[in-house]
């Protein structure tokens, strides 16, 4: 980004939709399930979006802009009435991942129920061993 000039640090040649959409998002204090939630569409729509590998449809660009508190204008180009630049101290926040944690709790769950299978195959494996002794 153009950290040197703030006034164009969300310009259309410095930034993306992608990266206004997460500026705006993080402004306005939401995660990435929340703003799909409000729009509703899924987190991996929503998260698509942030990452520029899709774009909302245009009947929806003003429903965003309302949402994050930002300008239609703003939203499209950066221009306009949108977010402040970052200061220069602010950390920089964790991109948005879809279900991550939902994603890390179900393979747990997953991985403890194999465990005792695998246990209980275990079991009778050793069991049948004994009778075939």
């Amino acid at each position: 980004m153009d950290a040197e000039n703030p006034e164009n640090w969300f310009s259309e040649a410095v930034a993306t939709l992608g990266d206004r959409l997460t500026a705006a998002r993080e402004n306005a204090g939401l995660s990435c399930a929340e703003a799909a939630s409000c729009l509703g569409i899924s987190v991996e729509t929503y998260t698509r979006w942030e990452q520029d590998s899709a774009f909302p449809r245009a009947s929806l660009c003003h429903t965003i802009a309302g949402l994050f508190g930002v300008s239609l204008a703003w939203l499209l180009t950066g221009e306009s009435l949108g977010v402040e630049p970052p200061q220069n101290d602010t950390p920089a926040q964790a991109p948005c991942l879809p279900s991550t944690d939902a994603d890390l709790h179900r393979m747990r769950e997953d991985l403890a129920e194999t465990r005792l299978r695998v246990q209980q195959i275990d079991e009778r494996l050793q069991r049948v061993l004994l009778h075939l002794e």
